[in-house]
């Protein structure tokens, strides 16, 4: 049987934070976002204090960051990603 799938969450907002809390019922979750007093009452997910240590933790990450901040994000995570990483976003207007 294989291991349960890992998902990552980038952004700890209003939409990342409910869907984390949605997904935490079915997978192991982790997440990050940048502005620490977002994530400091979490329950039920792994808060991690640094971006880098998302990707290594994770099978699939969720961005839910602002359009206008996916670009820098994407540059940022971009060194630490393997090919086997799968992402899904919901920012708005981003292709």
């Amino acid at each position: 049987m294989k291991d349960q799938p890992t998902i990552g969450v980038i952004g700890y907002g209003t939409m990342g934070a409910a869907i984390a809390q949605h997904l935490r019922n079915a997978y192991s979750v982790f997440v990050y976002d940048r502005d620490a007093d977002k994530t400091s009452s979490a329950e039920g997910v792994a808060v991690l204090a640094e971006l880098e240590s998302l990707p290594a933790a994770v099978d699939l990450i969720l961005v839910a960051v602002k359009p206008q901040d996916f670009g820098e994000l994407l540059k940022e995570i971009a060194p630490f990603l393997k090919e086997t990483h799968a992402f899904l976003s919901i920012a708005a207007g981003i292709t």
